[in-house]
């Protein structure tokens, strides 16, 4: 922090006012639960700038007979222990009366303090916080308490504190006005970009108006096969493997060259994944993803798969690009119609994903269809990199306009 204004100090969060942390009554006893009116704030309630409300509630009970406290409107309350505070430091002001969980502390601030002050002067020095005083070689990460209570933060007089956080608030207003139609646009471009698949499988990118497209079984196109996870205790399948194993977490792209994982020859030779060769297509057959999307790519070299792929090799002379492309323009209809309902993790449903029609043009006009629908895409993707650039540039504005007003010395 530079040197700061007259009548400015520099005071530990320890003294900032009274600090205390809170619990969780226990779930067997009903009469800590059912029916409860006072929000139990917990971390995954602390997504916002304001807690106004909770996922859970407790009764008077609760509070009197655990280990829980209540924090008073006008509590800052901050998380201390979760896996979040890898990379971020929630904070909030409680716009009512609520209870804590164990993972939770709070503060009421003294009457020269404001709380929104407060809370913004956390945001600000968010980074050093997590960087001085997180504990180390946790299971889960957690402030080291007394090593927070001593970090120091800037405190002006009450009214300056007053005109920094007016002036702050209508600067973030802005901001989220930008913000917001960011994220409209960005909106915008992914229906766009579901409306030209569609458009393409509809034959209005057509070159020779050859229409209706004729319609083929997806198990008619050509050999389907699975996969299977080689023995992880098996040294020689995974040690100095060169062969992609793709798995879910790689079809993220349209297009797989490469994977996270790994496996040898013989692996193959002895487990049940397949060896599939480059322009197989390859479809997400079994992940939680298919709740919402159905992940298609085409292979650019030989892997291998696990067990929650099916891949496809085309025995037809057939665009890999436009089967994958129709697949992508029907993941609606797929998933609407061909994934099992009931089960733990969702599945494709594969007999009747098999029979799943769509249309097939002549592979001339497969091609061109592709390449039209490239290069429409194309332009999508610019707008969008150019809006997720955007986004991540408020961002550090957000945090720079915070800095400015903080460790400049209120010079906002």
């Amino acid at each position: 922090m530079s040197d700061l204004p007259k009548d400015w100090i520099r005071m530990p969060l320890g003294e900032v006012g009274k600090w205390f942390g809170g619990g969780t009554p226990s779930k067997a006893n009903l009469k800590f639960w059912k029916n409860g009116n006072i929000p139990w704030v917990s971390p995954k309630d602390m997504k916002a700038d304001v807690i106004r409300d909770a996922q859970d509630h407790i009764t008077k009970e609760a509070v009197a007979q655990s280990s829980t406290n209540l924090a008073e409107s006008g509590s800052v309350l901050i998380v201390a222990r979760s896996g979040i505070l890898q990379h971020t430091f929630p904070v909030a002001v409680a716009a009512r009366q609520v209870a804590l969980n164990q993972d939770l502390k709070a503060v009421k601030p003294h009457a020269n303090i404001n709380s929104e002050y407060l809370c913004l002067a956390l945001r600000a020095f968010e980074r050093e916080i997590l960087h001085t005083c997180t504990k180390t070689g946790t299971t889960v990460q957690s402030l080291e308490f007394p090593v927070f209570q001593r970090f120091e933060i800037p405190v002006a007089p009450f009214v300056e504190q007053r005109r920094i956080v007016a002036e702050i608030e209508k600067q973030f207003t802005r901001l989220d006005a930008g913000i917001a139609a960011l994220k409209r646009t960005q909106a915008n471009l992914k229906r766009y970009r579901a409306s030209i698949l569609k458009a393409a499988c509809e034959g209005r990118f057509s070159a020779t108006r050859y229409l209706p497209f004729p319609v083929q079984q997806l198990g008619k196109l050509g050999k389907w096969c699975g996969g299977g996870t080689p023995s992880k205790s098996n040294p020689e399948f995974w040690e100095s493997g060169t062969i992609p194993w793709v798995s879910p977490k790689d079809m993220k792209t349209e297009i797989v060259s490469d994977s996270e994982d790994h496996i040898t020859a013989s692996a193959i030779k002895q487990s049940a994944t397949n060896l599939l060769p480059a322009n197989a297509i390859l479809v997400v057959t079994r992940s939680g993803i298919l709740a919402h999307t159905l992940p298609v790519a085409v292979t650019t070299r030989p892997v291998t798969l696990n067990q929650d792929l099916k891949a496809l090799q085309l025995t037809e002379q057939n665009n890999s690009r436009y089967i994958a492309l129709a697949l992508r323009a029907h993941q609606r209809e797929i998933l609407q119609h061909c994934t099992k309902a009931g089960t733990t993790v969702q599945s494709i449903e594969f007999p009747v994903f098999l029979r799943f029609e769509i249309p097939l043009p002549p592979l001339a006009e497969q091609t061109h269809i592709v390449a039209e629908v490239e290069r429409r895409l194309s332009v999508v993707e610019e707008l969008d990199a150019a809006v997720s650039a955007n986004l991540r540039r408020a961002a550090r504005l957000r945090q720079a306009i915070l800095h400015q007003a903080f460790s400049g010395g209120g010079t906002i």
